[in-house]
């Protein structure tokens, strides 16, 4: 009986810590972050984009002043190893903001604090309207293959806590279980070409 309860609790534990998700908001973010031709996006999802919109004047409007915000402020980290990078990137924390949010609403209120109040207005209103291109080119067509490979994945939530755990005592990390993992899948049109995937702080954003 004990050993059930161990195994229910240490499962129920390995459910909470480790996730696949899909986030609308951040979908919608990194469309149009490809858009733009951003670093770290992929180039066969910018292709795909541009063919598509580039008799848009709307959209190319929208592309043009999303590029006017500025996401990227960087900032000094202490008690990190000398060799490791000891800076880290507002636009990271905003990835991740975005990852987590419910809701533009919700990731604008996230977003206070790290970028300007007039950058943060501009990046929501810019989001919201980009939202129906999005849904038009790639959501409504495959929303319901990329949930139904977010269930096949999610079966790997176990066994990946598992690994996570021995490279953690391996590497000796201050990571702890109530830090929660996250890998995002998002969907990018084709059979071939050239998927990506970016880490963001806790979360892991792959295309698919």
């Amino acid at each position: 009986f004990l050993l059930m309860i161990l195994f229910i609790t240490v499962n129920i534990n390995a459910q909470n810590f480790f996730k696949y998700k899909i986030s609308k908001t951040y979908n919608v973010f990194i469309f149009m972050e490809t858009a733009i031709s951003s670093h770290g996006t992929s180039s066969t999802f910018e292709n795909f984009i541009v063919e598509k919109t580039k008799n848009n004047i709307e959209f190319q409007i929208l592309c043009e002043d999303y590029k006017k915000i500025n996401l990227n402020n960087q900032y000094e980290l202490e008690g990190f190893p000398k060799k490791r990078n000891n800076y880290g990137n507002s636009f990271d924390v905003i990835s991740m903001n975005a990852v987590n949010a419910k809701s533009f609403e919700d990731f604008q209120q996230k977003n206070l604090g790290i970028i300007t109040l007039s950058d943060n207005l501009k990046l929501i209103q810019i989001l919201e309207k980009a939202e129906i291109f999005y849904d038009k080119l790639i959501w409504n067509e495959f929303e319901k293959n990329s949930k139904n490979q977010l269930k096949s994945l999610s079966k790997f939530e176990n066994s990946n806590t598992v690994f996570f755990e021995k490279f953690n005592h391996f590497y000796n990390s201050t990571w702890t279980k109530d830090i929660p993992f996250n890998v995002v899948i998002y969907p990018i049109p084709g059979n071939n070409g050239n998927p990506i995937a970016t880490p963001h702080i806790n979360a892991l954003c792959i295309s698919l």
